[in-house]
């Protein structure tokens, strides 16, 4: 897999497959070669409109692609339109599809002969913390530690009290935290005037089955801010790959009166600098909050369009936003 991301497993499409199971018509395409497995695509559909189709985990993950080896992608494209045009479906989004992906590549070459028309587009960009080594972990460490910001957020947050910062890793123990985190992230919106998009039962049920499959595998740490006035402040890291070749996806930050970025993320940077699984972050939040982020990553939202007057030749429209 040319992107692996703790959003293609198995674990995050069979919760969005649970979670969303009453509005969502799962389909997924195993494409083989003879005996072999070579590709795998979890799409769904909306009953409602059953001829358009897209990523299942399409309103839940950061990141969506076709599973397969890059030198396989073409092979498995090729069938996976082929059966999506068996199968009556005139309309596919891939949303969220990184920038880098064989994919995007692929697809573009092959769409053409079997009559779809593409058109894509930019669907974000984000911030990349890449840890590296020890040395470079420590500069990481003294920079946060240098940082104003940082620091004011920190001192804020120990105004509060005694602050512990608490671990879990047990699938018990995470499944009891996230409550607390939701029930935080929703107060927050509320007091904001704003609807947390975790008011919506599915979206939990989606997060109750994702936390509880992802902490089974050993791929999810629940982090928790206690302070002395019960206040508590609260995250999710997904945490996936080998020793030494992993990436921690910071998730859903959650507190009862405002995003604890800063701070957060300062005390994250110490605690990763011992380890050595994680080498870096993505972050999902709408702006760097420290400003060290570098590079970036970046998607593209693809569509394509069966038309049976299309004259078969590969053609893709690429729009700047």
């Amino acid at each position: 897999m040319d992107n692996p991301e703790v959003f293609l497993t198995y674990q995050w499409a069979l919760a969005a497959s649970r979670g969303f199971r009453l509005h969502l018509s799962t389909m997924l395409f195993l494409m083989y070669d003879f005996d072999q497995l070579v590709g795998v695509a979890a799409l769904a559909v909306d009953p409602k409109a059953p001829r358009s189709a897209f990523f299942l985990t399409s309103s839940t993950a950061d990141y969506c692609d076709i599973v397969s080896s890059p030198a396989n992608r073409k092979t498995v494209l090729l069938a996976l339109l082929e059966e999506i045009k068996n199968l009556g479906i005139s309309d596919v989004v891939f949303a969220n599809v990184p920038s880098n992906s064989a994919t995007l590549q692929e697809l573009s070459r092959v769409a053409g002969s079997h009559r779809f028309y593409v058109t894509s587009r930019t669907s974000y960009n984000c911030g990349v913390v890449q840890l590296g080594g020890e040395e470079q972990r420590e500069t990481l460490l003294q920079s946060l530690a240098s940082k104003g910001r940082e620091k004011r957020a920190l001192k804020r947050l120990t105004n509060l009290g005694a602050v512990k910062v608490i671990h879990f890793t047990e699938p018990e123990q995470i499944g009891t935290s996230l409550e607390s985190i939701v029930s935080a992230q929703i107060s927050r919106f509320l007091a904001s005037n704003r609807v947390s998009p975790l008011v919506g039962s599915e979206r939990r049920t989606f997060l109750r089955h994702l936390s509880d499959l992802l902490a089974h595998s050993g791929w999810l740490k629940s982090v928790n801010w206690r302070s002395m006035d019960a206040r508590s402040r609260g995250t999710m890291a997904f945490v996936s790959g080998g020793a030494g070749s992993g990436t921690c996806q910071l998730f859903k930050w959650s507190t009862s009166t405002s995003r604890p970025d800063h701070a957060c993320f300062a005390s994250w940077s110490k605690k990763a600098r011992r380890t050595p699984l994680c080498n870096g972050w993505t972050l999902d939040w709408e702006t760097n909050p420290t400003k060290i982020a570098s590079p970036t990553k970046s998607g593209r939202h693809v569509t394509f369009t069966f038309r049976a007057d299309f004259p078969g030749t590969s053609s893709v429209r690429s729009a700047k936003c």
